[in-house]
């Protein structure tokens, strides 16, 4: 195999993994969307016929409060964005490979960003995330308190 076509073949499997990486972040969109539109819609739904008065109802409402967040954050985001790590990753080693091949060192790889940057990067969106429903929950708990 010469070295255009280890080129063009890494070059095939980069767009792969980066389309990969697309799907799934479109996917994680889709999901989250879909959380807090279940939310707003379980909020119209019991409007006026839930009422957080009895302070045994708050304490359980916060429960289940905590747990849609703790399963959002632990069962869904972040494994959504261990996938697009390792898919990035492999992006990046790609085009690190191709630029050995082409034997140029200033395509753009230096300035990519580590592993431990990404979990950084990946962490604070995650929370971000999540930061949202929180949100979304305690104005839902407000608006069965009131």
């Amino acid at each position: 195999m010469d070295t255009n076509q280890k080129i063009n073949g890494l070059l095939d499997l980069q767009k792969i993994r980066f389309e990969k990486f697309k799907q799934t972040r479109e996917l994680e969109f889709k999901v989250n969307i879909a959380l807090w539109t279940l939310i707003v819609l379980v909020g119209y739904y019991f409007k006026g016929k839930l009422h957080l008065n009895d302070p045994r109802e708050i304490i359980i409402y916060v429960l289940i409060s905590i747990a849609i967040i703790v399963c959002h954050y632990f069962l869904w985001l972040n494994p959504i964005s261990k996938s697009e790590e390792r898919d990035f990753e492999k992006v990046i080693a790609y085009q690190e490979r191709i630029e050995e091949l082409v034997e140029e060192s200033n395509l753009g790889s230096k300035g990519a960003r580590t592993s431990n940057e990404l979990r950084r990067d990946y962490r604070n969106w995650n929370l971000f995330l999540a930061g949202i429903t929180f949100l979304l929950l305690c104005i839902l708990g407000l608006f069965f308190s009131i």
